[in-house]
């Protein structure tokens, strides 16, 4: 009688020790269908979920460029419509001081007035 009392403790002790580790293996295998649910999850809804807030994101960066780019666009225009301007009036400066020089100069001489300011200028931008 001990004998097999000792014999079922043992096979009682060994199908205990099945009964976990056979829990152990389920529980595993239920973390695992876990993780590849989240990963089909991802896959599927997740990844269109990410990548349309990428898009959107990516559309408000895109309008912000465009809008920037509008704004220097103007402020371009403006610059070089300054700069026209200055260079306009610089070169009516230039040929006051031109005529006023020439006539100081003929009136000292009494000489035949030079060349004409236009003819002189597109001498000097062809040098």
């Amino acid at each position: 009688d001990l004998i097999a009392k000792f014999a079922e403790e043992d096979e009682l002790e060994e199908a205990l020790q099945e009964a976990d580790e056979a829990r152990e293996i389920a529980a595993q295998a239920l973390e695992r269908e876990a993780a590849l649910r989240v990963q089909l999850d991802l896959k599927a809804d997740g990844l269109v979920g990410q990548l349309r807030l990428k898009n959107e994101a990516l559309e408000r960066s895109l309008r912000i460029a465009n809008q920037t780019n509008a704004v220097l666009q103007q402020r371009l225009d403006d610059i070089e419509l300054d700069h026209k301007k200055t260079l306009e009036s610089m070169d009516s400066q230039i040929q006051r001081l031109y005529e006023t020089v020439n006539i100081l100069v003929q009136s000292n001489h009494h000489t035949q007035p030079s060349e004409p300011f236009d003819a002189l200028k597109s001498k000097i931008g062809n040098a």
